[in-house]
């Protein structure tokens, strides 16, 4: 099944409520937003990979690794990084540094979407874009 077939069933999916009444995580909302930042920028996620080698043991070279298909995915899980890569992502939203203005960290924590069923106030969680 191809992503761009999987957005034409999606746009047929009833709401189960209005946005922002409750929680419900999606994977393939993430993946349709993917598709709203590639096909206007008429790119995808394989092309500004680095390529990667393996050794073979037979012919005792190096080969190139191919990309792992991830257009059905990307936006939802499909992420490549490194180790090091998301360790500076994180280091970034906790100290709050390089990068992002104050303002966009601050909009990043903003509470967006409330999780759970509160239970006299103390214990209501509500998430933000980045945590």
């Amino acid at each position: 099944m191809t992503f761009h077939l999987v957005q034409c069933y999606l746009r047929h999916l009833d709401m189960t409520e209005e946005p922002r009444v409750k929680f419900e995580y999606s994977n393939l909302i993430y993946s349709v937003l993917s598709l709203v930042i590639e096909t206007p920028t008429a790119s995808s996620a394989p092309e500004h990979l680095a390529t990667g080698y393996y050794w073979d043991e037979v012919e005792e070279i190096h080969r190139e690794e191919q990309h792992m298909t991830v257009v059905e995915i990307s936006g939802a899980g499909g992420t490549i990084s490194t180790a090091a890569d998301y360790a500076r992502w994180i280091k970034c939203l906790v100290h709050q540094t390089a990068r992002f203005s104050a303002a966009v960290h601050g909009d990043m924590r903003a509470p967006r979407i409330l999780c759970g069923k509160p239970s006299m106030g103390k214990d209501i969680a509500m998430d933000g874009l980045g945590w």
